[in-house]
């Protein structure tokens, strides 16, 4: 799998993952820190970042909801909860790799962006790609 950036416009990236059963399209929004996922269904997400010492960006639906976070050890690696599912992550060379509670793992996803991502923009497609990958193993 891989996410692609598509397009830049104004402050929204375009983001579209290829090589998944499902087709995922992902806009991320610079300034409103928000994420707009079409895998099926189309969600309007918002990101939130809290903790002083350690760094967790909340998933909130449109509606303020939290149904996900994202906990980093340090910007490579950390923890993603999805709708009551908890997931490992790691970054190493424009690779992700999700693993499950037990280690396996579910997803590997590599990240074609021509300039480096902040914080907030790993952390969507961090949340894309688990919201796609928990719903099909929910499936």
């Amino acid at each position: 799998m891989q996410w692609t950036l598509n397009n830049t416009c104004n402050q929204s990236h375009y983001w579209s993952l290829d090589g998944h059963d499902r087709k995922a399209e992902l806009r991320y929004n610079k300034e409103a820190h928000s994420i707009r996922l079409n895998a099926g269904d189309r969600r309007l997400f918002f990101m939130e970042r809290t903790g002083l010492r350690q760094q967790r960006i909340l998933l909130k639906t449109e509606y303020s909801v939290v149904i996900g976070e994202s906990q980093f050890r340090n910007s490579e690696s950390g923890h993603l909860v999805i709708d009551g599912e908890k997931f490992t992550f790691a970054r190493e060379n424009g690779t992700v790799r999700l693993f499950n509670r037990d280690q396996r793992l579910i997803a590997e996803s590599f990240i074609q962006s021509g300039e480096p991502l902040d914080l907030y923009e790993f952390s969507a497609l961090l949340f894309g790609l688990g919201k796609v990958n928990s719903e099909v193993i929910a499936a």
